[in-house]
């Protein structure tokens, strides 16, 4: 792998979220489809980051390399820090009557059943794959103004910090996996699973919170929906490119040097934090 040299500190973040009475139901520049789609993302995100954790914490005894077993446990910080503030936001979407738990419970049971029985370094390859994706939707929210402009003022600071974080760890899992043998076959079937399964998924549960809140026939919504993330210029429609890198067999995550857009909105975040731990830089100095 051809991976630059770069030596970003994880600095976990505890930030202590709230979402006051006044935050818009419809908090993403008004509309019900756009909106339910980043609820339905929120709503994975606990079971989801759990067991990217569970999956790095399965081989910790076969890394040596103090710098990974120090971001390592910086990762696992941020994720159960990312799990937390995102069951507050969800359950803010529970007082709106969505169905938050039925499709926490099947997430809860898929990822159960499927990771059961796996083998450590495919269950390694998924999580790889998933923060792939975090990590380049977490590129488009940082450097897009229009969608950082949409978002709702007591929502925005939520997927900002969540962006800034998964940046910061993006490369974590994929080190690991490398780290304990992954191969570049198993990397790329995994990740072509991996994006049928998502895109599958998520839908499903888009249209379920939609056909709950009664906005699924909403067509004018779900017009500007898909112009806007599925267009020719749409935000998922421009991410294409940065996805399919992970399919070269030289591929590494920080090939994309992310840090200037962390740079730009870092002291806005830290400015919220109730309480910043330890990154792994100071987890190396302390080891």
């Amino acid at each position: 792998m051809n991976a630059p040299l770069t030596d970003l500190e994880i600095v976990p973040r505890h930030m202590g979220f709230e979402f006051p009475a006044d935050t818009p139901k419809y908090w993403f520049a008004g509309e019900p489809w756009a909106t339910h789609l980043l609820n339905s993302l929120s709503i994975a995100f606990p079971p989801g980051e759990a067991a990217f954790v569970n999956s790095v914490r399965r081989v910790k005894d076969r890394v040596t390399d103090p710098k990974l077993q120090a971001e390592m446990r910086a990762f696992t910080t941020q994720e159960m820090h990312h799990s937390k503030e995102h069951e507050a936001f969800n359950d803010w979407l529970r007082s709106l009557g969505l169905p938050v738990d039925s499709i926490l419970q099947e997430i809860t049971e898929n990822i159960t059943k499927n990771r059961k029985t796996m083998e450590e370094r495919v269950d390694l390859a998924f999580t790889a794959a998933l923060e792939h994706f975090t990590a380049i939707l977490a590129e488009l929210l940082l450097g897009d103004p229009e969608i950082q402009a949409s978002m709702h003022e007591n929502v925005r600071h939520l997927w900002m910090w969540h962006a800034i974080e998964e940046i910061e760890h993006k490369a974590v899992a994929f080190d690991v996996f490398h780290e304990v043998g992954g191969e570049y076959r198993t990397r790329a079937l995994v990740m072509a699973i991996v994006t049928v399964a998502f895109i599958f998924n998520t839908s499903r549960f888009h249209f379920r919170m939609l056909r709950a809140d009664g906005e699924l026939t909403n067509w004018k919504s779900a017009a500007r929906y898909y112009w806007k993330f599925w267009g020719p210029r749409g935000y998922f429609t421009r991410l294409i490119p940065s996805y399919l890198e992970y399919y070269r067999r030289d591929f590494h995550p920080w090939q994309r040097d992310d840090r200037p857009l962390i740079q730009r909105f870092l002291g806005e975040i830290e400015a919220r934090a109730k309480r910043i731990g330890p990154s792994s830089k100071a987890a190396r100095a302390s080891a």
